[in-house]
């Protein structure tokens, strides 16, 4: 019923999906937008130049679809926007009888030729990861296009082009804009209906042309897996006689000549097209399907002679560069045939990354296996490349540079006209001036304050900050080139920035300061953003995400994320503003800004707290982003920046890329003084739990405090030890010994140094050294897999993997001797069919599941939509980690242990098994056991016994069973001070007969 409820879910917001933008015809004035109508009728792209979120009816534009096929299990659509501005930024969104889509955006190409990047490459095939590390970094690099040399998908199926298409959806930036790609077909395209229906390229057999700017820049798309020759050769031929581009590319799937020598020779296009390209100056080609990395030095066609080799020599004058092969994503291969005039050539997943102006070109190679830890470049400025990417450096240099020998530029621009400052206050203003124009293309415009260069500016506006208030200040600009040509300078202006005033209609000046938005907004929602704030109260309209009940009175402010016509809703990507009075701080020695934030769903976007002394500039304060558990957080913000001065403060909230994605805020709180009159500790921290268990490291988590002010930080405890004090409500424990009992414990506190009662207490046995498990995996998930495991405080949702997935990171505690209720949810992709389910624990932690009573709990064939059942941990079981193993397997109940079978998912997880609270238990002879007692506990040095009557023995064991100390007690002590600190142990007590009195749990300090 959970995954009904799911899938109804989803398909309400929203009614289509794979988006694409590709490239059919002129970059600067067309654009082609393409996307799989799942549901709803009558589809309309409603866009232009201003965003207006998903606001479709605000759009000033819209085109009806042009082109709809059923194609590969979908339907593919396709809609051609024409009469478009060169190089600005257009806003869509899609709108049918369902709903709107999310709002995406995309920038045409410059219509002159001015400098554009670019990123090539092939072979995505069957890789997921190393694909979708690719895409990502497109959406990082910020191309003008993407040329794509064929060989998207392994077996050219439905499932795989879904697969890929969904995975394409990574090349869109965090803002939503997207980029076009320029699409060939390779030999895993079955036919050429895989990318004229997919993609709606402007010919049926797949080869074409697109011309970059004026002139700078054509790329030939070329169809390797036809006849090179006949009708397309001709067409070649044509084509390049008649163009008069600076530059010239080509690219197509299969090389002429393969760098890896399993792979036959590219004769048919050898033949047909490098003579073309030499002869009509095509200056790079991009080649794909080896699978692995080359360059080469510029070369043209030979027939024999002094350096020939396989057909081609160097001319380092006029030649073509060949680079690529291929490797988005497909299986990798050595490259083992490198030719004399192979410039570099290796192997790793890679694409190349393309600078083209009108004096040069450059490519770079650039590693895509950390996509991830890459920064961004800007929308303004693409060619910087960004933190953390890795650029191959072989051993000939990072960047092939191809000269334009044929153009020398010593023209400058014109110069900078009407330059005007306006939006003048006490920190900032505003410059704006005509554009100048160049023989080949303005780069940017340099910003001058007096006689010092600020600034360089893409476009004719800049704005200007940091400035002092009541100053005056002279700007000028100057324009350049590619070719490092700089105008003379504009006009000169003078400006003269004004006093800092806060505008203000209200004023808070009595503290302390609160508002629970129970009678209203509050504060001010800001125009211009995408939305507003909306006033709730019990829970959002959208499950698993937002607030269930408001953190303090009945009502709150939330950002509604989804796009299903839901009251007050923003969208995905969209930002809502709310801004405070002005804050009165004169005469004041501290301020804090305190309040509540709910921040949980899979997609949540960002929360800022920005502040401001003008109105203008707003300054960060505090900011945190992603998800952060399904509870409100308590915030304290320290304002000592802003004492003796008049101030405002902002809540900015972003929603992420998707529904699941609502914000909410309450209980603002501003405290003023010296401090010292807060005296309400913060409320204990609840259900700490430990995760991420391994012999060395373990992560804790909790629920957030309260406070009456603000929750300022968590101390952290192992044992009576603190480890460290921390801000957010996890932190990962490392330094741990293997096979060793530790306890936790968190404390809240505040501003004022009030320190809460402790949380709960977790104790956690760390596991000892690393055991080999039977491998043990489902063939195909393509047809159903586990969606989600539920067991204690296990709550994981996954997709399937590759029929094993290894969660072994994810764990849960259980206890000896108790009852344990496990859930699992089965996801079929299409048809139901009937499954059986097993679990299995190592108890004795031996490295298998063939002991007696390993088998905890099995199912057989089933239809259920959720799968429950419960079983009892035996009370011999092991104490500490151990694996546990999660089976799902078509048509039949499975084993632990089968290395392969045909349909289903294996998932590995880690169990904690642990005992029950020992308390002192007596056995026989009441006159003793009665009285007999142990203290302190915790204890350092000694453990005292009240009650020693008779003789005794003592023997400590830890919790894994190992007994550490034996010994006969003498009087009525025992030495602990060798045993380790923080540490949990069991002391037992023995008559002279042997007959245990007492059993009791001790803490050594």
């Amino acid at each position: 019923m959970l995954w009904l409820l799911l899938l109804v879910t989803f398909t309400t917001y929203s009614s289509n999906d794979k988006y694409r933008l590709i490239i059919t015809d002129n970059p600067s004035t067309t654009i082609m937008i393409g996307w799989n109508q799942i549901s709803g009728t009558s589809p309309k792209v409603h866009y232009g130049t201003t965003d207006y979120g998903t606001n479709w009816s605000s759009y000033p534009s819209s085109k009806t679809v042009d082109r709809s096929v059923s194609y590969k299990g979908m339907s593919n659509t396709f809609a051609k926007l024409t009469g478009l501005t060169p190089n600005t930024n257009y806003y869509f969104v899609i709108r049918d009888s369902q709903g709107t889509s999310s709002r995406f955006w995309f920038k045409t190409a410059p219509s002159n030729n001015q400098k554009m990047s670019f990123i090539a490459g092939g072979d995505s095939r069957n890789n997921r990861t190393p694909r979708r590390n690719a895409n990502t970094l497109v959406s990082k690099l910020k191309p003008t296009a993407v040329f794509f040399g064929g060989d998207m998908t392994n077996g050219d199926s439905s499932t795989e082009w879904k697969n890929w298409l969904d995975d394409w959806q990574n090349t869109t930036a965090s803002d939503g804009r997207m980029f076009p790609i320029v699409p060939a077909r390779g030999n895993h395209e079955d036919s050429n209906n895989s990318v004229y229906h997919l993609f709606n390229v402007p010919s049926t057999s797949v080869y074409y042309d697109i011309t970059f700017g004026s002139n700078l820049y054509t790329i030939f798309t070329l169809n390797s897996e036809i006849s090179a020759g006949g009708s397309q050769g001709s067409w070649l031929s044509q084509k390049l006689s008649a163009n008069n581009s600076i530059w010239k590319s080509a690219q197509y799937h299969k090389p002429m000549r393969p760098h890896v020598s399993s792979k036959s020779e590219g004769n048919d296009e050898y033949s047909n097209w490098a003579q073309l390209f030499y002869n009509n100056g095509v200056n790079l080609v991009f080649e794909s399907d080896s699978h692995t990395v080359k360059s080469t030095w510029p070369m043209k066609p030979c027939s024999g002679g002094s350096g020939c080799e396989e057909g081609f020599v160097r001319d380092n004058t006029n030649g073509t560069v060949y680079v690529g092969e291929g490797c988005w994503g497909a299986p990798l291969r050595s490259s083992n045939d490198a030719k004399g005039w192979t410039r570099n050539n290796a192997t790793f997943n890679q694409f190349k990354w393309i600078f083209v102006d009108a004096n040069k070109i450059e490519v770079r190679t650039v590693k895509v296996d950390n996509a991830n830890s890459v920064g961004s470049v800007s929308n303004s400025n693409p060619f910087t490349t960004p933190a953390g990417l890795d650029i191959w450096n072989p051993s000939n240099g990072s960047v092939i540079t191809i000269l334009n020998n044929n153009v020398v530029d010593n023209q400058a621009p014109t110069k900078p006209t009407n330059l005007v400052a306006s939006a003048i206050n006490g920190t900032f203003l505003t410059l704006n001036w005509t554009a100048s124009s160049d023989n080949i293309g303005v780069t940017g415009y340099d910003i001058y304050r007096g006689s010092i260069k600020i600034a360089t500016a893409n476009s004719t506006t800049f704005n200007v900050t940091g400035l002092s208030p009541q100053t005056t200040y002279s700007f000028y600009v100057k324009a350049k080139d590619a070719a490092g040509n700089t105008s003379l300078s504009s006009n000169t202006i003078t400006a003269t920035t004004t006093d800092i005033q806060l505008s203000c209609s209200s004023t808070i000046s009595s503290f302390p300061y609160s508002q629970g938005f129970e009678s209203g907004d509050g504060w001010t929602q800001v125009t211009g953003d995408d939305g507003n704030w909306v006033r709730d109260s019990g829970g959002t309209p959208s499950s698993s995400t937002g607030p269930s009940s408001a953190a303090q009175g009945s009502y709150y402010m939330f950002l509604e994320a989804s796009t299903n016509n839901s009251a007050g809703q923003i969208g995905h990507n969209a930002t809502a503003i709310l801004e405070s009075p002005c804050i009165d701080l004169t005469g004041k020695t501290s301020a804090s800004f305190a309040f509540k934030n709910h921040m949980y769903g899979s997609n949540i976007g960002s929360l800022t707290i920005k502040a401001s002394l003008d109105g203008f500039s707003w300054s960060d304060v505090w900011t945190t982003s992603g998800s952060k558990g399904n509870q409100w957080n308590s915030v304290s913000v320290n304002l000592a920046s802003y004492l003796g001065k008049k101030m405002k403060l902002r809540i900015v909230g972003k929603t992420g890329n998707g529904w699941s994605s609502d914000i909410a805020v309450d209980d603002a709180r501003i405290t003023t003084g010296g401090g010292g009159s807060d005296t309400q500790a913060p409320t204990a921290p609840g259900n700490l739990t430990a995760s991420s268990i391994s012999q060395t490291s373990l992560r804790l988590s909790w629920t957030a405090s309260t406070d009456n002010i603000g929750v300022t930080g968590y101390d952290v405890f192992k044992g009576a030890t603190k480890l460290t004090t921390v801000t957010t409500t996890t932190y990962q424990v490392s330094g741990l010994q293997a096979s060793t009992s530790y306890i936790f414990t968190v404390k809240a506190k505040d501003a004022a140094g009030n320190v809460s009662v402790s949380s709960n207490t977790v104790n956690v046995t760390t596991p000892g050294n690393s055991l080999t498990y039977c491998s043990s995996k489902g063939n195909s998930v393509a047809d159903e897999y586990i969606g989600n495991v539920r067991i204690g405080s296990i709550n994981n949702t996954s997709t399937g993997g590759n029929g094993y997935s290894d969660f072994t990171s994810i764990s849960t505690s259980l206890t000896r001797g108790a009852s344990t209720t496990i859930s699992i949810t089965p996801v079929w992709v299409g048809t139901i069919y009937s499954e059986g389910y097993g679990v299995f624990i190592d108890y004795n932690q031996d490295g298998d599941f063939a002991d007696a009573g390993e088998t905890v709990w099995t199912k057989s064939r089933s239809k259920d939509a959720s799968i429950n059942g419960s079983f009892i941990v035996p009370s011999s079981a092991s104490l500490g980690a151990t694996r546990m193993r999660i089976v799902m397997k078509y048509n039949a109940t499975p084993t632990a242990c089968e290395a392969s079978f045909a349909y289903g998912e294996v998932e590995d997880y880690t169990v904690n098994i642990t005992n029950t609270l020992l308390r002192a238990t007596v056995e026989s002879k009441p006159n003793l056991t009665s009285t007999l007692k142990m203290y302190p506990n915790p204890a350092s040095e000694i453990l005292y016994i009240k009650g020693a009557d008779s003789n005794l023995n003592v023997k400590i064991f830890d919790v894994t069973g190992k007994k550490v100390y034996e010994s006969k007690v003498q009087g009525t002590s025992i030495n602990i001070s060798k045993l380790s600190s923080n540490t949990i142990y069991i002391v037992e007590l023995f008559d002279e007969f042997g007959e245990k009195k007492i059993s009791k749990r001790i803490i050594k300090n």
